[in-house]
């Protein structure tokens, strides 16, 4: 059981925060406009786009990866077998060995937070090289073997938005970010149907206090399911960020999963993409709720502030739970940004200068416009 601390106002205000929030389809009058904001919050547009015959007529894409449908083999076993009890909320994470410098990054978080969270974790690796390295951390480790049949030789390539737009022509970069944005999916839906709740958080991520707790608000208050936004204000709700995709066992979660799964055998895009587009606004329609975590609790690199989120107010509690590198479209931009952000964690009073490598990785320009005028990207240039 989450020991409860001191009830943030995210956490105490989450029913009214609920019947307030916009719940319709994005309200985009064109097509070229949606994509624009699809842009926006999926870190960079870069679908895998079909290619053309001789008589120019749309042909399968060069390469088309896609998860095996449903659960994924072994790993409620795994749980079982390593004493995770049925109920308890489990904290999942996963990497392949590209991007395991993030992973260790995240592990290190979470043991600075406490021993009970670092216990709820678990870590989904491919490769054994990796499995090793995540032993020695302490942490529970899945090998994740499925994928490895998924990927093949592939299984240790990087996903990141930055290989995805530097694989223009083969679409090789772009198809590996859909099969590994999709696979978090199947891991929810997993644990979900096995009886566990599932906290699962993108590599890219820097704990700063255990947000199981403020997630069970969230799903108390009657949420299906939980995610991060993309930002703040007006479009917080719709524009939904899967950093983070937490869920219960219920008698309605899993047919959202499937539903949601089901998309993906003809997908061209992220998870993400199908979840903003199709899955939340039919959902909402019905009735379901779906609720983004606040930049307040959950900032990103655009809206990451270190009094905001770290100093707290004349003595207060800090407002963040979790940080994460949305926006950072690198591995070494997310590394360069979660590394200064973890220095910060430990001491708030550091000045530390932000490295080539975080201003060459991360959106730079967005995050300038948000600390200007506190523009969302979607929202043009400051006047």
């Amino acid at each position: 059981e989450v020991k409860r601390e001191e009830r943030s106002k995210d956490a105490e205000d989450a029913e009214d925060e609920d019947a307030e929030h916009v719940e319709a389809v994005p309200s985009k009058e064109s097509k070229d406009a949606a994509q624009k904001y699809f842009k926006s919050i999926n870190g960079g547009y870069f679908a895998v786009t079909p290619g053309k015959d001789a008589d120019d007529e749309k042909v399968a894409p060069k390469f088309d990866l896609h998860n095996s449908p449903g659960a994924i083999p072994g790993l409620v076993d795994h749980l079982q077998a390593n004493g995770a009890q049925v109920g308890q909320m489990r904290v999942v994470t996963y990497a392949n060995s590209a991007y395991w410098p993030v992973a260790k990054l995240f592990i290190e978080s979470a043991e600075r937070v406490s021993p009970e969270l670092k216990s709820a974790l678990t870590i989904m690796v491919t490769d054994r090289a990796t499995l090793k390295e995540c032993v020695a951390t302490g942490s529970m480790c899945f090998l994740d073997t499925d994928m490895n049949d998924v990927l093949g030789d592939r299984m240790n390539e990087d996903g990141s938005i930055q290989a995805g737009q530097e694989d223009m022509n083969g679409d090789l970069g772009k198809a590996l970010r859909i099969v590994w944005t999709w696979r978090k999916v199947h891991v929810v839906y997993t644990m979900v149907q096995a009886g566990y709740g599932c906290l699962f958080l993108d590599a890219s991520t820097v704990l700063l206090r255990d947000p199981r707790l403020l997630v069970k608000d969230k799903l108390d208050s009657g949420a299906l399911l939980v995610t991060l936004s993309d930002f703040g204000g007006t479009l917080e709700q719709k524009a939904i960020n899967t950093g983070l995709i937490a869920a219960r066992p219920n008698e309605y979660i899993g047919k959202l999963l499937e539903d949601w799964m089901a998309l993906e055998p003809t997908a061209t895009d992220t998870e993400q993409a199908s979840l903003t587009w199709n899955i939340a606004p039919n959902a909402r329609a019905d009735g379901v709720v779906i609720t983004a975590l606040s930049q307040d609790v959950a900032p990103s690199y655009l809206t990451f502030d270190v009094t905001r989120h770290l100093r707290g107010a004349e003595g207060g509690a800090m407002n963040g739970y979790l940080v994460h590198a949305a926006h950072c479209g690198s591995i070494s931009g997310k590394v360069a940004f979660l590394s200064r952000v973890s220095e910060l964690a430990v001491d708030p009073s550091k000045v530390l200068p932000v490295t080539e490598e975080e201003s060459k990785g991360c959106d730079v320009f967005d995050r300038r416009k948000f600390f200007t005028c506190g523009l969302a990207p979607w929202d043009g240039v400051c006047e």
